[in-house]
């Protein structure tokens, strides 16, 4: 008797922005379904997406080793640093991320760099500014 394999749903622009609020969640309930969801996502079609999640996450790593604990063992084998900083994220993942998950990052790391530019005295300026990160098409 052959056994069904459960096909792993992949985690695309879209789930990646509810998953995001989720987390953001002061409740914990909401976390702890965004984790139990991601749980059982494709790993593999979404590591780019799954450490940026962690990430902004960090905060609420209990949860994650409660509702999530393979995702967790998964992301902490990616050999990022121990600060899963974007340096790391992107040194590490670049490679063979997907192109929305590169303009995921984009995103993100776009807001750090508006928001260090203002701790490093551009305050006044930054309010009149935005600042978008694009990823160069010969980037690898």
């Amino acid at each position: 008797m052959a056994t069904l394999e459960k096909k792993k749903v992949k985690l695309d622009t879209e789930s990646f922005d509810s998953i995001t609020k989720m987390l953001a969640s002061p409740d914990q309930e909401n976390v702890a379904t965004a984790l139990m969801a991601m749980e059982e996502m494709d790993f593999k079609q979404g590591k780019m997406y799954f450490a940026l999640l962690y990430r902004a996450s960090l905060e609420k790593q209990d949860l994650w080793k409660t509702h999530a604990p393979n995702l967790l063992k998964n992301i902490q084998g990616l050999d990022l640093d121990d600060v899963v900083s974007y340096r790391s994220i992107w040194n590490v993942l670049k490679k063979n991320a997907s192109d929305e998950e590169k303009s995921a990052f984009a995103e993100r790391f776009s807001k750090v760099v508006g928001t260090t530019l203002g701790e490093w005295g551009f305050k006044d300026i930054m309010k009149d500014l935005k600042i978008t990160v694009t990823i160069k098409k010969d980037a690898e």
